[in-house]
């Protein structure tokens, strides 16, 4: 066994590793390791094994019975370790808490590591080795249940850092200067974050930004933020601050959002999706929104977005909103909307715009969901149409042979009371037709089907 190169042992349940591992010595893949109870399976068996390379991952670190085994299992030396997880098991006794903080201090990696993870980590300070500089090359990073953690390391100073997820940190009130590190203008914090993860925070009330006579200096890359399930933050980075963001995605009431012109947000979404183009607003993505379509408009006008230049649509879980209006959005390309139990009708209202540019209607498990406009659905450009769950719609839109000229894809799910086809038939430009569940249809289009 002493020729053993690959060990992979991912996703069983054994609770210890085979006896005296260290003598492996020209083992090069060890998938897992398990820390053992007592003298089982001591992390120190590590230490050995200087020719790992790839992925490892470290489970039951609560184990170690003290920072000496953590030095014996030198992760430092592990200089071909390109990922590498650390894990605890919750829950932990909370009179051990500074004993694990030694513990994670000399579980130091190799500063050629590019992707890193701790898990349900029980100390309340996480080590002074984390956001070292030095780790030049660690792309990925993720922090999670850090429970007892009252601050974050100077992550900003991780140069190479792409992203970065902070999830389940409970005790952490306000994230600010002491995340940046020692940054300065020829060296911004965060210089290479291109995407911001950050997740249950259940006290988290500020993300503060770091300053220098009024200039943002960090985040010059940053395309993504993510604020999920944070029920008091009330304020996150200011516009200036973000320069290159093009998604924002949150969840709950925040009373301070970005605005200005390099990106867009809707202010009061429950949970909101929104991205941009250089010229504005091209896709907005709304889920749980509480209000109506007017409050909606409002919203986006107030914070100089223009309807026009939205090229895509996704309403989700908006029970307050009955229907779309027409007369906006003329560059709409793609339209959803999905589960809005009191959506009622599509395109209503006195305006007059063209739907030329719409290319995709999908109405999803909208069970009230009745009427097209009055006159047909005018969208010489329509390719596919879908209904899924319309179990309240009778009829499909007038005149669909003539003005809807561009069909290709019509799609009826579960449109449990669809009587018939409109008059004159479907368009003969379809050719994938879809009819499932449509109990109440008892007649085939005027004209037969589209030839094939």
């Amino acid at each position: 066994m002493t020729n053993l190169r690959h060990l992979d042992i991912r996703d069983t349940h054994i609770s210890e590793m085979p006896p005296q591992l260290c003598q492996l010595t020209k083992l090069v893949v060890l998938t897992d390791f398990y820390v053992g109870k007592q003298n089982s399976s001591s992390i120190a068996e590590l230490g050995p094994l200087d020719h790992l390379q790839g992925e490892l991952c470290v489970w039951n670190l609560e184990n170690i019975v003290g920072p000496s085994d953590a030095i014996e299992a030198n992760l430092k030396g592990k200089r071909l370790i390109d990922k590498l997880e650390l894990r605890w098991n919750p829950p932990l006794e909370h009179d051990s808490l500074c004993e694990h903080n030694n513990v994670l201090e000399h579980l130091r990696p190799s500063t050629n590591l590019k992707d890193l993870g701790i898990y349900f980590f029980p100390g309340v300070r996480f080590p002074n080795w984390l956001g070292d500089h030095c780790f030049s090359n660690l792309s990925t990073l993720s922090l999670t249940r850090g429970r007892y953690c009252t601050e974050l390391p100077p992550l900003g100073q991780l140069q190479s850092l792409k992203e970065l997820s902070i999830s389940g940190c409970d005790r952490i009130v306000t994230v600010g200067p002491e995340l940046y590190g020692n940054c300065s203008s020829s060296k911004k914090a965060f210089a290479s974050l291109q995407k911001l993860k950050i997740s249950k925070m259940t006290q988290l009330q500020l993300l503060m930004p770091p300053t220098d006579g009024g200039k943002c200096q960090a985040f010059p890359l940053l395309r993504e933020l993510h604020m999920e399930d944070c029920p008091k933050l009330k304020r996150i980075l200011p516009d200036y601050c973000l320069p290159s963001l093009t998604v924002l995605e949150t969840t709950g009431r925040v009373d301070s959002f970005p605005r200005a012109p390099s990106i867009y947000v809707f202010r009061f979404a429950d949970s909101s999706r929104l991205e941009k183009s250089p010229t504005g607003l091209y896709k907005l993505e709304v889920k749980g929104f509480s209000y109506t379509m007017d409050t909606l408009l409002k919203a986006l006008e107030g914070l100089g977005c223009s309807d026009s230049t939205l090229q895509s649509v996704v309403v989700d879980g908006c029970n307050e909103i009955q229907c779309f209006p027409s007369g906006r959005f003329e560059n709409l390309s793609h339209l959803v909307v999905r589960d809005c139990l009191h959506f009622e009708e599509c395109f209503c209202g006195d305006g007059e715009g063209s739907l030329a540019s719409l290319h995709s209607l999908r109405i999803l498990q909208c069970h009230i969901f009745f009427a097209f406009p009055e006159g047909g659905l005018a969208a010489p450009n329509l390719r596919v149409l879908e209904l899924h769950d319309t179990t309240a719609l009778e009829l499909l839109p007038k005149h669909m042979h003539s003005l809807l000229p561009s069909l290709v894809e019509l799609r009826l799910l579960s449109c449990t009371k669809l009587k018939s086809f409109p008059e004159g038939g479907l368009p003969s430009t379809i050719e994938k037709l879809e009819i499932l569940w449509c109990h109440e249809l008892e007649s085939s289009p005027e004209g037969g089907f589209p030839p094939i």
